[in-house]
């Protein structure tokens, strides 16, 4: 997947949200983008997710213009994107493993194909032992690695990281961060990671590194 975001602007009624962001994001390549709250980080993972769209600019997918208004389409680019958002929300009266088979089936998966990816993906973030455990039976660093899982499920070609990782202690975040990049690596999913931390951009390898202040975007060794 091949995504193309060309002077991409979004207003509100009191301004700019996001303001001229031109980036480029090919499978398998890391972009971590820092900056404070409100800068306009998840309003730009909107966009890209396709639940949101730019008041100008455009946007592209493998050379193709992304109709935001075509719901086929949408729905078509949407299974090919994961999201881990920094409160992930779960039906609290299902398992774990429930949970991410109906991830399975909005991807369009069947029962046995999401059965067989939804026991991967909990193996590779350690969570296989909690997978019959309710969800409000979790602690909020499980949730996260369960959010984690979840989003790799189905045909994903890029991972949407939106300040997923606050909170979590050191080790929990190390590990949560190093079982994202291991298993995109291993399925050649790109990785868009926002993060009010500026020092987790310098912890993820081989990465595009750039910070948002204002809605605007800079690579990191240009920002002031």
């Amino acid at each position: 997947m091949h995504i193309e975001l060309n002077e991409i602007t979004i207003d509100s009624r009191h301004g700019p949200i996001v303001s001229g962001v031109t980036l480029s994001i090919a499978s398998p390549s890391r972009v971590v983008i820092s900056g404070p709250a409100s800068c306009g980080k998840s309003t730009l993972i909107a966009v890209l997710h396709g639940s949101s769209a730019p008041s100008g600019g455009s946007v592209t997918v493998d050379s193709v213009p992304l109709a935001f208004t075509s719901g086929k389409q949408l729905r078509a680019y949407q299974r090919r994107v994961g999201v881990i958002t920094q409160i992930p929300v779960f039906d609290q009266d299902l398992t774990v493993f429930e949970n991410i088979l109906l991830a399975g089936a909005a991807r369009g998966l069947t029962r046995e194909q999401a059965t067989s990816v939804a026991l991967e993906a909990l193996a590779d973030v350690g969570m296989s032992h909690r997978r019959q455990h309710r969800v409000d039976e979790l602690s909020d660093a499980e949730r996260t690695l369960v959010g984690i899982a979840r989003a790799f499920i189905g045909p994903v070609e890029i991972l949407l990281i939106d300040d997923a990782f606050v909170g979590l202690d050191e080790p929990t975040l190390r590990s949560a961060l190093d079982s994202v990049i291991t298993t995109a690596g291993r399925r050649d999913i790109a990785l868009v990671i926002t993060t009010s931390d500026a020092t987790l951009a310098g912890v993820v390898p081989d990465c595009q590194r750039y910070t948002m202040h204002d809605g605007r975007l800079s690579p990191l060794q240009e920002a002031a």
